[in-house]
């Protein structure tokens, strides 16, 4: 139970963290698929290994911020499970 614990306020943690790189880079997040895709479209029709690193890069910016955003929300429902169970305690 106390490992349980422990790994949910771990959770809670790294959600807190999470929330706020997800602040603190949103509009960095965005400024990049801008700016891959506009250097995508600007791409001449011949450099296909171009776009496709430029599309690749588009993609890895997409999963970080996916993975930030399922680590907060992972924060969330952790800290939700810990009052469920600050209500469940026993008392002894």
């Amino acid at each position: 139970m106390v490992t349980d614990e422990f790994a949910l306020h771990q959770k809670v943690t790294d959600g807190h963290a999470a929330d706020h790189d997800l602040r603190q880079y949103e509009q960095a997040f965005r400024a990049l698929k801008a700016q891959y895709v506009e250097a995508w479209e600007a791409t001449g029709y011949k450099d296909a290994e171009g776009r496709e690193r430029l599309w690749q890069a588009v993609q890895i910016v997409g999963k970080v911020e996916s993975h930030l955003q399922q680590v907060a929300a992972n924060g969330r429902v952790a800290a939700k499970e810990i009052e469920r169970l600050k209500g469940k305690r026993p008392i002894f």
